[in-house]
């Protein structure tokens, strides 16, 4: 009972010291009359965390997992089904979400190439239905996958013996091909240590380029081209925007393939109008995240059930009972995102 309250103690501080620390930052952007930067503020919330998990008091974070919630799934161990979703690749927070419990997770989608992303403002808080939110328009950022590689060989991070996912995007399939040899051949310097692929196919926000249109068998032909190096654990991100037909023959045509995992939510993408706001960003709209979502990858979930399909949930999971309801929907895994930003000790 001490931890549970204790706990709950860290919950509402963080939550409190976290809505402190926006609306502080909100009134610095008000009086240098500059429009509100949401992603400036988070990078500095999580240089803050970086110094607590490097200064000795790592203690708040340090949790054990019960020994009864491993899930092994093919041929990967997950200490707990709770992961964290593909949404950031700062190291130090993924560091720290393992050492708070998480039973692994899968670093932010990238591509073969360095991708500077939409303009910023691109990520903004917001209110819909009544309900709390994040809209993000990033557009996939990153350091392309030879920095990325290379930022992971530097780190500790798999010492937790956790699989780790690496996420890829693509705007044909020799780019997602490509991004996945380039893993898979780092990756077997160290045989032992776990790790699967993601293939990320419903970013909502990329409005640079035209992205890949995955039919059933694009994503076929996506996964045989994929194999032909690679043999673990694929990770299919498939979108709540899909119909649910198109779920399904997406489900059908993969069939034939092993070691699959159909990783259901992501986000929803909303345009400004929709959502009766104002433009705050340089794009028509973004992906939204949150509880809103947990109605559709409950549906989703159902639908891989139906159909044979091993799943994991990733859209709206934002508490205990989120997750419980997910994995006895028929969920393998459940991953958290905007959970994790609004509240670490969730």
């Amino acid at each position: 009972m001490k931890t549970y309250y204790g706990l709950s103690l860290l919950s509402v501080s963080y939550k409190w010291v976290r809505r402190l620390f926006i609306q502080y930052y909100k009134c610095i952007y008000w009086l240098k009359r500059r429009p509100f930067d949401l992603e400036t503020v988070i990078e500095k919330g999580d240089r803050s965390l970086y110094i607590f998990n490097s200064k000795g008091i790592s203690q708040l974070f340090n949790y054990s997992i019960p020994d009864q919630l491993k899930t092994e799934i093919y041929d990967l161990t997950f200490p707990s089904p709770v992961t964290f979703a593909a949404f950031k690749d700062d190291l130090n927070l993924v560091d720290i979400w393992l050492k708070l419990g998480l039973g692994g997770g899968c670093l932010k989608t990238i591509l073969s190439t360095p991708e500077s992303g939409n303009k910023r403002p691109r990520i903004c808080e917001l209110y819909h239905n009544q309900t709390y939110g994040i809209l993000n328009a990033l557009g996939l950022p990153g350091k392309g996958v030879t920095q990325m590689i290379d930022h992971v060989s530097q780190t500790t991070l798999f010492d937790y013996n956790r699989p780790i996912g690496f996420s890829i995007g693509g705007f044909s399939i020799e780019e997602y091909v490509y991004s996945s040899n380039a893993i898979t051949d780092h990756m077997k310097q160290t045989p032992h240590t776990p790790f699967y692929i993601e293939l990320n196919l419903s970013c909502p926000n990329l409005h640079k380029r035209k992205k890949l249109d995955v039919t059933p068998d694009i994503l076929d032909l996506l996964i045989q081209s994929i194999r032909k190096k690679y043999t673990g654990m694929i990770s299919i991100k498939c979108s709540p925007d899909a119909s649910n037909q198109q779920l399904i023959d997406h489900i059908h045509a993969v069939s034939h393939h092993e070691k699959l995992l159909f990783n259901f939510g992501n986000t929803q993408f909303k345009t400004w109008d929709s959502l009766q706001m104002d433009p705050a960003f340089s794009v028509p709209g973004g992906g939204l995240s949150g509880p809103l979502l947990l109605k559709r990858t409950i549906e989703m979930i159902s639908i891989a059930k139906e159909h044979n399909a091993t799943c994991m949930a990733t859209g709206g999971i934002q508490t205990a009972e989120d997750a419980i309801r997910a994995l006895e929907s028929g969920a393998s895994l459940v991953g958290m995102a905007t959970g994790l930003i609004t509240d670490l000790f969730c």
